[in-house]
């Protein structure tokens, strides 16, 4: 993986929009993908274990965050996970 942790959490093809997180060229860096509902149902991360370990918690949960927040690096994406 040419030096870089790759994760992915959910089922991508569920989703029907991305909200990235982060510079996908200067990891660390994650990919969010919402339904319709605007649900988590995947992430893809680029050195970015944290994120990738609070999408799992948001599918499980069936979060439907602030698009705007997920995008955030400043979000604390562990509160958002818990609904707060």
């Amino acid at each position: 993986q040419h030096g870089h942790n790759l994760q992915v959490a959910g089922l991508i093809g569920d989703g029907v929009r991305s909200v990235p997180r982060g510079d996908l060229a200067a990891p660390p860096a994650c990919v969010f993908h919402l339904d319709a509902q605007g649900r988590v149902v995947a992430a893809e991360g680029i050195d970015a274990t944290r994120e990738v370990r609070a999408a799992m918690a948001m599918i499980r949960t069936g979060a439907s965050p602030d698009p705007d927040a997920l995008a955030d690096p400043h979000t604390n994406l562990q509160a958002l996970a818990r609904g707060r």
